[in-house]
């Protein structure tokens, strides 16, 4: 990640000020930045990359960078809510219905989603492919992926038992999102590689949450975690142990390892410090 680092900071300009470009009620813009600020920029730097193998400029791939990005914002500040996890801090910084009030922080959500498809638009590619970005983005946010994982995980993860079943769940929740920023270039630009990542895209996604379940172990990269509320809730690492869930997450990086290789030199080894990065980030 740390070789994204400088490129990531040109981006995060251009998405504030993209944000800040659209017409609105200056307080909802104000709201809106605020959530989009900050964070690890992970789907970003995976759109990035994917979009540079497919022979790309950083900024050719920004539309779906900052879409994706607009979209994680309004999945934390709508997870964070009082209905859903009724969370104090995100980031080590008061979340968004603290700072602003819980009416404005729902409707910053609901214009980060809105608005991500209009980014999304901003793309200079085939009118067809576009049009196909916006309906996959759609699919992977929506009904189809995010949305219904997330709905999964409120009522159906506390009693999951196996970990096909966890899996499935974060499959829609998590993983959709990263599969989509990391294919939606080579879709557009590149559609000769999409067989050979979606494999890796897969693998990275499960790699992902596992970590993610990890972590939320860790009292000390937990600070912003609602422990209790999670507590109810079926894990990688519940199931499998501390020491299961690390193999487990071992098992899914050598996968990702190895689907990289089919990706061409220098980008299968930019994907594979990818994938290690997301086994061992910091939260």
């Amino acid at each position: 990640m740390q070789q994204f680092h400088d490129d990531i900071a040109r981006f995060e300009a251009w998405l504030l000020a993209r944000i800040e470009a659209i017409a609105g009620h200056a307080r909802l813009k104000e709201a809106m930045r605020a959530a989009a600020a900050g964070g690890k920029r992970f789907r970003a730097t995976l759109a990035i990359a994917a979009a540079r193998m497919a022979g790309q400029t950083d900024e050719q791939a920004w539309p779906i960078a900052g879409a994706i990005e607009m979209i994680h914002a309004y999945s934390l500040v709508h997870d964070d809510l009082p209905a859903l996890d009724n969370a104090d801090l995100r980031r080590g910084q008061p979340t968004l219905h603290r700072a602003f009030g819980e009416a404005v922080a729902v409707l910053a959500g609901d214009a980060l989603l809105t608005d991500a498809f209009g980014v999304l638009t901003d793309l200079e590619a085939p009118a067809d492919r576009v049009v196909d970005a916006v309906r996959t983005l759609a699919a992977a946010a929506g009904t189809s992926g995010m949305v219904s994982g997330q709905t999964a995980d409120i009522l159906d993860l506390a009693s999951a038992t196996t970990v096909e079943e966890v899996a499935a769940i974060h499959r829609g929740k998590t993983g959709a999102l990263i599969e989509w920023s990391i294919l939606t270039p080579l879709r557009i630009w590149a559609p000769d590689l999409v067989a050979a990542a979606t494999p890796y895209a897969e693998e990275l996604g499960v790699l992902f949450q596992v970590r993610d379940d990890l972590l939320d172990l860790d009292p000390n990269a937990a600070q912003d975690k609602d422990r209790d509320h999670d507590g109810e809730k079926s894990t990688y690492a519940r199931l499998l142990g501390i020491d299961g869930a690390r193999e487990h997450a071992q098992k899914h990086l050598e996968r990702c390892i190895a689907a990289a290789e089919a990706f061409p030199a220098p980008h299968d080894a930019v994907f594979k410090d990818l994938a290690a990065w997301t086994a061992g980030r910091l939260h």
